[in-house]
């Protein structure tokens, strides 16, 4: 019995550092797809006059899993299958390591997104862009400094643990 609680304290610090990695590394991935996805939305609005379903779909295939729950929530949005908090509330779910004010500000976003001229959408998109481009770069700085931090902490903190019970 003593060995089992040992085993199961030692398992669940490990994993806690395991989710604490996933998190930073969720965040890093996620603003790093954003701002190639502004970047892409960019060029294929100034070159190319594309509707922004044939980008969207364009940008499915390119990025990872997260940001592709927000461009699927987005499709249906604007396929007319979600209402505007239906699409906030799909996008608070789906992303729950995002903070508030981050939801709040690519919700407006996407909401936004193709209501107006093309000249204005791409200044929106820079605007949009030079307010992730922060976050992006506090992403994957906390990633690389906290992420394998918290991973080790927990690590040690199970064999500390391990070693004050045995």
């Amino acid at each position: 019995m003593k060995l089992f609680l040992i085993i199961t304290i030692f398992v669940c610090c490990v994993l806690i550092g395991i989710l604490i990695k996933k998190y930073y590394k969720k965040r890093q991935n996620f603003f790093c797809d954003l701002s190639s996805f502004c970047e892409n939305l960019t060029n294929d609005i100034s070159y190319n006059s594309e509707k922004l379903d044939i980008i969207i779909d364009k940008n499915l295939k390119l990025f990872n899993s997260d940001i592709n729950q927000l461009f699927c929530a987005f499709k249906q949005y604007i396929n007319g299958n979600l209402s505007d908090d239906n699409f906030k509330d799909n996008l608070y779910k789906n992303l729950n390591f995002l903070h508030e004010k981050e939801r709040i500000e690519i919700a407006k976003f996407f909401i936004n997104l193709g209501a107006f001229a093309k000249d204005e959408e791409l200044q929106k998109i820079l605007n949009f862009s030079n307010l992730i481009n922060p976050v992006k770069t506090d992403a994957i700085e906390k990633n690389k400094k906290f992420s394998s931090l918290y991973f080790k902490l927990f690590l040690f903190l199970g064999i500390v643990f391990v070693i004050i019970f045995i």
